[in-house]
């Protein structure tokens, strides 16, 4: 296939474990207009919609993306089989699946009727992207609880200074409730630096809240 023929690429990956309607859709901004595309497919569906405008690494749509070509991942997030040999076809959510794969229907009639093909549009050089704010407390997402289980602090770190402690169920950041790692990023996306926000934790069966600084990323590779 001319890949100049190619108008936009749709990765189905991990699209099986839907719950809560919630659909996590990546790489909205790879191609002008898409995000408007992406929501209004969505219309009449019941899913909960999650578009973030970046990609995400390790996948199928990356090649596309490398060549200039707009691609959307489509990803219902991770559970306690992932990668496991548990992972099974018990484990998929069929009609969910089947949810998923009638939006993305809507959503490629969507861009194939559009007057002009999406126009690609690159990630912000390395030096100009936003950095996420840094917290410091590893997750592990595959424990099935309701929030996110803190696996283990790093030393030195705004969650350390906070007192997260490895057990702690983290509830909500600044309001925001927390069930999912797209959740997460979206939250730390959108802090900076310097920023103090409320960590609500349930500890031991208790829930409390918890102040926090964020700090800056620690660079790769000792920079």
């Amino acid at each position: 296939m001319p890949l100049d023929k190619v108008v936009a690429m749709i990765n189905y990956d991990m699209i099986g474990w839907l719950r809560n309607d919630a659909l996590t859709i990546y790489g909205v901004a790879s191609g002008v207009g898409l995000a408007d595309v992406v929501a209004k497919a969505g219309e009449g569906t019941g899913l909960d919609l999650k578009p973030v405008d970046s990609g995400f690494a390790g996948s199928d749509h990356l090649p596309f993306v490398n060549r200039q070509i707009p691609a959307l991942f489509l990803h219902t997030g991770l559970n306690a089989t992932y990668h496991t040999p548990d992972d099974d076809y018990e484990t998929i959510n069929v009609e969910g699946a089947v949810r998923v794969i009638d939006y993305s229907e809507k959503l490629i009639d969507a861009i194939a009727s559009l007057e002009e093909r999406p126009a690609f549009q690159a990630a912000a050089p390395r030096g100009q992207r936003r950095r996420m704010a840094y917290l410091g407390a590893r997750i592990d997402f595959s424990e099935d609880v309701q929030g996110l289980a803190v696996a283990e602090v790093t030393e030195g770190s705004p969650a350390e200074t906070a007192g997260l402690k490895p057990g702690d169920i983290v509830l909500a950041i600044d309001g925001k409730e927390l069930k999912t790692r797209e959740e997460l990023i979206e939250v730390l996306q959108a802090g900076q630096a310097d920023q103090e926000v409320e960590i609500r934790i349930r500890r031991d069966g208790e829930e409390q809240a918890v102040k926090a600084t964020y700090g800056r990323p620690p660079r790769r590779g000792g920079q």
